[in-house]
C-alpha cells in the first residue's frame, strides 16, 4: 500500500495533476481567483490551457517582473488575453536590471493579447516592458501605455518593446504581430525589432498602426530585417538634443509600406525623419510605399526629412516634408549603391532654412521625379551626381525631372496645409494612392499634392433636387435632371471654386379614377371621408415631395327595387324557374325541393318534392356587389291525388283510379307520348309508347303507388295512380 501511494505521487509530480485552464480568472490584491500576475502565470505554465483564456486584471498598481514561458495548449483556438477589467486603471510596474531587463517577457508562446494596461518602467537604463521572443507569433498589444519616465540613455537596453532574435542568435523569428493605439513615452527606443536574419530569415508581417510616440532618445521605432509589414497613422513627437535621432527607420525592411504617419521633432542636433536603408519592393509591379506621410523638422544641425539608401522598386507619393533647419540639410536625401526604380511625385517638399530640396547620389536610379510643390528660400532645389542646381537652372531638364513641377511658397499652415493658390494643377493621379493621411479619397482628376488632400481651388458638387423644374445660380432652368453644368465662383482666398450641379427632377402626378361604393359605406381619399357619388379632387405628396392632384369619380350604389319572380302553386315533382329584377347575383335557399341549377345568379330552376308550404328565400346583390335586398316567396306544393282527376289546365285524365286491373288515361294531343311509371322508391318499372287515349294494365304491377310520366315533343304531363 505504501509502494502504491508513493507511486501515485511521483506521477502527480512528474506530470501536473491540475486541471487545464479554460475561460476568464480574475486577477486582484483583494480577492479574485488570482492575488497578483505572476501567480496566474505560473498557472498557464505549469497547467496550460484547454480552451481560450482571459486574464482580467482589477484596478491597481502590481509591481511584479512576469514570463510567459512556453505555455501548452495556446494557439489559434486557444488564444491567452490579459487585459485591464473594463474601466479600471491597471498600473504595471518594475525595475529591470542588467541580468532581468524586462517586466513581461514572452518566450515561445504565440497568439497573446494584452490590452488597455499601463506600464512603467522605473529603472532609466533597463527600461525594456515587454520582451518577446522564440516564435512567440501573433502577439497583439492594443490600446496600452508604456512610461520609462526622463532618461537619457540610447542603448538597446532601453528599448520599450524588445525584440532581438539576432542577439538571441537562432531563427525562430516572431511573426504577424500587432500593435496598435499604444502609447510609448521615454526610453531609447519605444519599439526595437531585430530578426535573425543569416541566409535572409525575416521576421514577417508585423504590423503597428495608430502608435504615439513621445521623447525617445535614439529612436521612436527602429525595425531591422522586417518583411511585409506596416506602419500605418502613427505619431512620433520629440522635444530633445540627442545627436542622430531618428523619428522612424527601416533597415533593411522589404516590402514594409509606410504611410499615414505623422513625425514632429524640435531638436538642435542633427536628426532624421524616416530612414529607410536597404529596403525595397518586391518588383516593379509589387512597389515599396511611403505615402501620405507628414514630416516636420526643427533643427540647427544638418538634418534629413527622408534619407533613403540602397532602395529599389519605391514610390515616395504625396508626402509632406518641412524643414526648418541649416542650409546643409535636406527634405529627401538618396544615397546609391546599386538601386534603382525610385519615383518622388506628389510631394511638397519645403526647406525653409535654404538648404536642399532633394539629393540623389546617382540621378538615374530616379525614375520618374515631377508634380511635386518646392520652396526652399533660394535654395539648392537638387543635387544630382554631385552637382548643385538651382531653381533658374534649366538644366535640371536634362534629367527629364520636374517639368511639372511647382516652385512656390506653399504658406503652410502648422497642419501642413496649403494656403496659396495655383496649386492643384500639380499633382497627377496615382492608383497606388487612394485615399490621403485622413482617409478622404483622393481627387481623381485633380489630387492635390502632399499627405492631405485640401484644395484652396475648390471642387464642390451641388447636390439639388426639384419637382419639375429648377433654376441654378447661373441663372438656367432645367426641366430635367443634369450632372453637366458647372459654374465658377471665387472665394475669400481670391482663389476659383468650382461648382458642378448635380440635380434630379422629380415629376408631379395627376391621376383620375373612378370607384364605387354600397350605400351606407365610404372611401378615404386622402384626408376626406366620402359616402355620397361626386367627383372629388385630393392633393398628396409623394416620395420625392412633390405634389400630385388626384381625382375620383365616386358612384355610390343605392340598391333596392328588386322583385322574386315565380310560380307560388305547384305540384309535387313539378320543375319550376324563378328570377329576380333589380338584381344581378343572388344567394338562393329554399325548402320543400332542390334547386337544380342557377344558384348564385339570378335565376334558378327548382324541382318540388314534398307536398305542403314551402319556402323561396333569396339575398340579391347589384353588380358592385352591394347588398339590396332579401326577398321572400312561399310556395304551396299540391300533392297528386287519387281517383278520377282533371289538372287545373284540364289536361290528363285518369280513370278509375285507384285501379285493380286497368285504368284509362286521355291525354289533350293526339301526338305520341312516352309513358314512364316509377315506383314509390323511384325506380322506373314500365316504358310504353301511348297515344291521346290508352289503356294501362295491371300487368305485373303489385299494389302500391306508382308515379307516372308521360313525355311528348311538347309537353311534360305527370300523375300519380294507386293499385290495389
Amino acid at each position: 500500500m505504501k509502494n502504491t501511494l508513493l507511486l501515485l505521487i511521483f506521477i502527480c509530480t512528474a506530470f501536473n495533476c491540475f486541471s487545464q485552464l479554460n475561460g476568464s480568472y480574475t486577477i486582484s490584491t483583494t480577492g479574485g481567483d488570482y492575488p497578483d500576475i505572476g501567480t496566474a502565470v505560473n498557472d498557464l505554465v505549469s497547467q496550460g490551457v484547454s480552451g481560450a483564456v482571459t486574464l482580467e486584471i482589477v484596478a491597481g498598481n502590481y509591481n511584479e517582473q512576469v514570463s510567459l514561458d512556453s505555455i501548452p495548449g495556446v494557439d489559434v483556438n486557444n488564444p491567452l488575453t490579459i487585459t485591464a477589467s473594463t474601466g479600471d486603471t491597471v498600473n504595471w510596474i518594475f525595475a529591470g536590471t542588467s541580468t532581468d531587463n524586462y517586466l513581461l517577457r514572452i518566450n515561445k508562446t504565440p497568439y497573446v493579447t494584452i490590452k488597455d494596461i499601463n506600464f512603467f518602467a522605473t529603472d532609466p537604463d533597463y527600461s525594456t516592458i515587454i520582451d518577446f521572443m522564440n516564435n512567440s507569433d501573433n502577439l497583439t498589444i492594443m490600446a496600452c501605455k508604456f512610461d520609462a519616465g526622463a532618461s537619457s540613455s540610447t542603448s538597446e537596453t532601453a528599448s520599450l518593446i524588445h525584440c532581438n532574435q539576432n542577439t538571441i542568435g537562432n531563427e525562430q523569428n516572431c511573426d504577424s504581430s500587432i500593435i496598435s493605439q499604444c502609447e510609448f513615452t521615454g526610453g531609447s527606443y519605444a519599439i526595437y525589432t531585430r530578426a535573425y536574419s543569416l541566409s535572409g530569415r525575416r521576421m514577417f508581417n508585423n504590423k503597428y498602426k495608430n502608435n504615439t510616440f513621445i521623447n525617445q532618445n535614439k529612436k521612436a521605432v527602429y525595425l531591422i530585417y522586417n518583411r511585409g509589414g506596416l506602419l500605418d497613422g502613427n505619431i512620433v513627437h520629440a522635444d530633445n538634443t540627442i545627436t542622430n535621432y531618428y523619428g522612424i527607420d527601416l533597415s533593411h525592411c522589404n516590402e514594409t509600406n509606410a504611410i499615414n504617419n505623422k513625425i514632429i521633432i524640435n531638436s538642435q542636433s542633427i536628426v532624421i525623419g524616416m530612414y529607410t536603408g536597404n529596403s525595397k519592393g518586391a518588383s516593379i509591379n509589387e512597389k515599396l510605399i511611403y505615402a501620405n506621410n507628414y514630416i516636420s523638422i526643427s533643427a540647427n544641425a544638418t538634418s534629413k526629412g527622408i534619407s533613403t539608401v540602397n532602395g529599389n522598386y519605391v514610390d515616395y507619393l504625396y508626402n509632406t516634408i518641412v524643414m526648418d533647419s541649416s542650409s546643409s540639410s535636406y527634405t529627401f536625401y538618396e544615397t546609391n549603391f546599386g538601386g534603382n526604380d525610385i519615383r518622388l511625385l506628389n510631394n511638397i517638399l519645403v526647406n525653409n532654412g535654404g538648404g536642399y530640396i532633394y539629393r540623389a547620389q546617382d540621378a538615374t536610379n530616379l525614375t520618374q521625379v515631377d508634380h511635386n510643390l518646392y520652396f526652399n528660400n533660394g535654395g539648392v532645389l537638387a543635387s544630382l551626381n554631385g552637382v548643385d542646381y538651382h531653381e533658374t537652372d534649366s538644366t535640371l531638364a536634362n534629367f527629364g525631372f520636374d517639368s511639372l513641377s511647382m516652385i512656390i511658397d506653399p504658406q503652410l499652415d502648422s497642419n501642413g496645409i496649403v494656403h496659396i493658390c495655383g496649386t492643384d494643377s500639380i499633382a497627377v493621379y496615382d492608383s497606388l494612392v487612394l485615399v490621403d493621411a485622413e482617409g478622404t479619397i483622393r481627387d481623381i482628376q485633380i489630387p492635390h499634392v502632399g499627405y492631405l488632400e485640401y484644395s484652396l481651388n475648390t471642387h464642390i458638387t451641388d447636390l439639388k433636387s426639384s419637382c419639375n423644374s429648377y433654376t441654378w445660380i447661373n441663372g438656367n432652368t432645367y426641366s430635367s435632371s443634369n450632372n453637366t453644368a458647372t459654374f465658377v465662383l471665387s472665394n475669400a482666398n481670391a482663389c476659383d471654386s468650382i461648382i458642378s450641379l448635380d440635380l434630379t427632377i422629380y415629376p408631379s402626378y395627376n391621376d383620375t379614377f373612378s370607384a364605387t361604393i354600397c350605400s351606407g359605406d365610404s372611401f378615404i381619399l386622402g384626408t376626406q371621408i366620402l359616402k355620397a357619388t361626386g367627383i372629388y379632387t385630393e392633393q398628396f405628396s409623394s416620395v420625392n415631395g412633390c405634389d400630385s392632384n388626384v381625382v375620383l369619380d365616386l358612384y355610390t350604389s343605392l340598391g333596392g327595387g328588386a322583385n322574386l319572380i315565380g310560380p307560388d302553386t305547384v305540384s309535387i315533382n313539378d320543375t319550376s324557374t324563378y328570377l329576380i329584377s333589380g338584381g344581378d347575383s343572388a344567394s338562393w335557399s329554399i325548402s320543400g325541393g332542390d334547386i337544380l341549377n342557377g344558384n348564385g345568379t339570378d335565376s334558378i330552376t327548382v324541382v318540388w318534392d314534398s307536398a305542403g308550404i314551402a319556402n323561396i328565400s333569396v339575398e340579391v346583390y347589384d353588380s358592385f356587389i352591394c347588398f339590396i335586398d332579401t326577398l321572400n316567396m312561399s310556395v304551396n306544393i299540391k300533392d297528386i291525388p287519387t281517383g278520377s282527376y282533371y289538372y287545373s289546365d284540364n289536361r290528363m285524365i285518369i280513370y278509375p283510379n285507384p285501379f285493380s286491373s286497368f285504368t284509362t288515361l286521355e291525354l289533350p294531343t293526339s301526338e305520341l307520348y312516352i309513358l314512364s311509371i316509377y315506383d314509390i322508391a323511384g325506380n322506373k318499372v314500365r316504358t310504353d309508347q301511348v297515344s291521346n287515349k290508352t289503356i294501362i294494365e295491371k300487368g305485373k304491377l303489385t299494389k302500391g303507388i306508382y308515379l307516372i310520366e308521360l313525355r311528348s315533343e311538347t309537353i311534360t304531363l305527370k300523375g300519380k295512380v294507386l293499385v290495389e
